[in-house]
């Protein structure tokens, strides 16, 4: 088993289907190049060569949640879509619940960050 699977296993239930969720938003994304997974800070994280890295980790509480670069504008922009209390964790996380249930609002805060300095660039 792989660093990354080790750290997932370690992970609140979800974080495998999460992890498939990226890599469904990645494959059809054709201008995002390769989608690596590698781990960052002790988690899961998915990067492309002009995206934003998302992170699969934990909160304190110990629920699961998809981390974006506190400093990109990931998380903030797609807040709207995820109006129920508690489920946006400042400008960093997004508590992730039940991942199928979630994964139509999750879609476009994933493709937006794999191509997060395109997007902000307009190209």
């Amino acid at each position: 088993m792989s660093a990354v699977e080790d750290a997932l296993d370690a992970l609140p239930e979800g974080a495998g289907a999460l992890r498939a969720l990226i890599a469904e938003v990645a494959a059809g994304l054709e201008d995002i190049g390769p989608l690596q997974e590698a781990l960052r800070w002790g988690q899961p994280a998915y990067l492309t060569d002009i995206g934003s890295t998302l992170r699969i980790g934990a909160l304190q509480d110990g629920s699961l949640a998809l981390f974006a670069h506190c400093q990109s504008d990931v998380i903030a922009r797609h807040a709207p879509l995820f109006p129920e209390a508690g489920v946006i964790e400042g400008n960093r996380a997004i508590r992730v619940g039940d991942v199928a249930g979630m994964a139509d609002r999750l879609r476009p805060v994933i493709a937006y960050a794999l191509r997060y300095h395109r997007a902000k660039t307009g190209g």
